[in-house]
């Protein structure tokens, strides 16, 4: 299985980390869908995508910059490639969505916290389209009225992505969101969860 580099890029679940990843995409000159929420699509329809990470990077991205649906059938349809950004408990519903509204010969990415999304995707669509990945980074969501909404990187890392697919990880490594292929996907996302154990201990402390 390949992918070309102008494959169309669907987002489902478009929140905080969806739409930045989405919109570091879309600014690198990607073909790109948000599946996202009605007010959240309101809002970016009337003033466009904010992007900044801690290295200082700032930019608004206009409304054109990319597609923006909050029915799957109209962001799923066209889709080569699916980015899965939703909480877990939506896992096997996208799965659904995606049976529904995508061509067999689509990639599917899960970039959700947990070990067992990809596995919950594989049982809906088939092992051989989806491919386990693995986000490093906070993203902090600002909405304030008559602003564009704001999506910052406040911390910093390369998302991973299991190998095989070739030309996967070349169209989705961009600025502001760097990709690296993992040989060992899912070790890597036993140690992220290891480190989320933590944190509740950590804060406590």
């Amino acid at each position: 299985m390949s992918i070309s580099p102008n494959a169309s890029i669907t987002v489902a679940g478009a929140g905080s980390v969806g739409c930045y990843l989405g919109g570091r995409l879309a600014a690198a000159g990607r073909k790109v869908t948000l599946l996202l929420r009605e007010n959240l699509a309101r809002d970016i329809a009337a003033h466009g995508l904010r992007l900044s990470d801690l290295a200082g990077s700032d930019a608004t991205l206009p409304p054109s910059a990319l597609a923006l649906a909050t029915e799957p059938a109209a962001a799923l349809a066209e889709a080569e490639v699916v980015l899965v950004t939703v909480k877990c408990r939506h896992t096997r519903e996208v799965a659904e969505q995606i049976s529904r509204h995508v061509g067999k010969n689509a990639v599917v990415v899960s970039l959700q916290n947990g070990v067992n999304n990809a596995a919950l995707l594989r049982e809906g669509l088939g092992g051989n389209r989806v491919v386990a990945g693995m986000v490093p980074f906070n993203v902090v969501q600002t909405r304030n009225e008559g602003e564009a909404p704001r999506f910052h990187r406040a911390s910093s890392g390369t998302i991973r992505i299991g190998a095989g697919v070739e030309g996967l990880r070349a169209l989705l490594d961009v600025p502001g969101a760097p990709f690296a292929e993992h040989a060992h996907i899912d070790a890597l996302l036993w140690s992220k969860l290891l480190v989320n154990l933590n944190n509740a201990l950590n804060a406590l402390s």
